[in-house]
C-alpha cells in the first residue's frame, strides 16, 4: 500500500511539519479532515523520532508512522509545539514528553502533499533521497575534497613563503645590513600573515558549504540517533555534536580545529613581523 503524506501545523507562525501515514484507514481520516468530513479527531500525536527523514525537511524530527494517530482531547503532559521541541530534543523521553509520545493540541491537518512536492522538484523528478541522492553526494563530496585540499596547500605555501621572509631576516642581521630592509621584511610578514588569514577564512567557508549539504543529505534518510548522538553513518553532524561537547578553552587538553590552529600560526607569524619591524628600526643601526 502505498504511503500518502501530510503537512500539519500548529500555530500561524510555525513552519509546515509533514507526516507520512502507511495506514489506510489513517489516511483516509487525514483526508477527511482536509475536506471538511471531520470535526472531531483532528490533532495529530505520534512517538517522535529523533533525526530528520527526508519528507520532513527543516526539522531534526519526525513521528513513527505507526505510531501517529488523532485526537479530540489529550493530556497537557504530551503537549507542546513544533518548534519548542525542536530546542529540546535532548529532553525527550524523560520528564519532557514522557515515551518520546508527542499530541500538540493546536495540530491539525493542513493539506496532502506529494514527495516531490515536498523536495522542491518538479513532478517528473525522483525525490533527492532516491535517484539524484549519489549524484549529489558525488557532487558534494567533490567540492568538499577540493576546497579543503586547497585550504592545506595555500597553508603549506604560506608557511614556505614565511620561511623565506625570516631567512632574510638571518641573512641580513648576519651581514649587518642596513635596518630599513630588515623593516620591510617585517612588515612583509606580518601583510603576508594578514593575506593568508583572509584566505583561510575564505576557503574555510566554501569547505563548510560542503559539509552542509552532506549533511543534508544524509538527512534524507531515516537514521535514528542511538543514544545522544547521531548515528554514525551521520558523520558530519555525528561529528559536530561531539565537538560541541569538548573543551574549547583549555590549551593542552583542549579541543584544536584546523581553524585555531592556523589561527595561532597566523597571529604568531603577524606579531613576530611587526616586533621585527620596531625593533629595527629603535635598535639596529642604519
Amino acid at each position: 500500500m502505498a504511503a500518502a503524506f501530510f503537512n500539519i501545523t500548529g500555530s500561524p507562525k510555525e513552519r509546515p511539519f509533514i507526516v507520512r501515514l502507511e495506514d489506510q484507514a489513517s489516511i483516509d481520516h487525514a483526508r477527511r479532515i482536509i475536506g471538511g468530513q471531520e470535526e472531531t479527531k483532528v490533532h495529530v500525536q505520534g512517538k517522535i523520532v529523533k533525526g530528520a527523514a527526508p519528507y520532513n525537511p527543516g526539522w531534526g524530527f519526525h513521528l513513527e508512522p505507526a505510531s501517529i494517530g488523532f485526537f479530540e482531547l489529550a493530556m497537557e503532559v504530551c503537549d507542546a509545539d513544533t518548534a519548542y521541541v525542536e530546542e529540546h530534543l535532548a529532553e525527550i523521553d524523560t520528564a519532557f514528553l514522557p515515551g518520546a509520545h508527542w499530541c500538540p493540541w493546536d495540530s491539525r491537518i493542513t493539506a496532502e502533499v506529494q514527495p516531490y512536492a515536498i523536495a522542491g522538484l518538479p513532478p517528473t523528478c525522483p525525490t533527492v533521497s532516491t535517484q539524484l541522492d549519489e549524484t549529489f553526494r558525488d557532487y558534494a563530496w567533490n567540492y568538499f575534497e577540493l576546497h579543503a585540499e586547497q585550504r592545506l596547500k595555500a597553508f603549506q605555501f604560506y608557511i614556505s613563503l614565511s620561511t623565506a621572509v625570516i631567512a632574510g631576516f638571518l641573512l641580513l642581521l648576519r651581514y649587518g645590513q642596513a635596518h630599513k630592509w630588515v623593516a620591510l621584511l617585517g612588515l612583509l610578514l606580518a601583510f603576508l600573515s594578514f593575506v593568508f588569514w583572509k584566505l583561510d577564512i575564505r576557503t574555510k567557508g566554501l569547505v563548510k558549504n560542503a559539509e552542509e549539504a552532506l549533511k543534508f543529505l544524509d538527512a534524507q534518510h531515516a537514521l535514528a540517533d542511538i543514544g545522544e548522538l547521531p548515528h554514525p553513518l551521520r558523520i558530519f553532524a555525528r561529528d559536530d555534536k561531539l565537538n560541541k561537547a569538548k573543551d574549547h578553552k583549555a590549551i593542552w587538553s583542549g579541543h584544536f580545529t584546523y581553524s585555531r590552529c592556523f589561527g595561532w600560526v597566523f597571529t604568531m607569524f603577524a606579531i613576530a613581523g611587526v616586533l621585527a619591524c620596531i625593533a629595527s628600526l629603535v635598535f639596529l643601526p642604519s
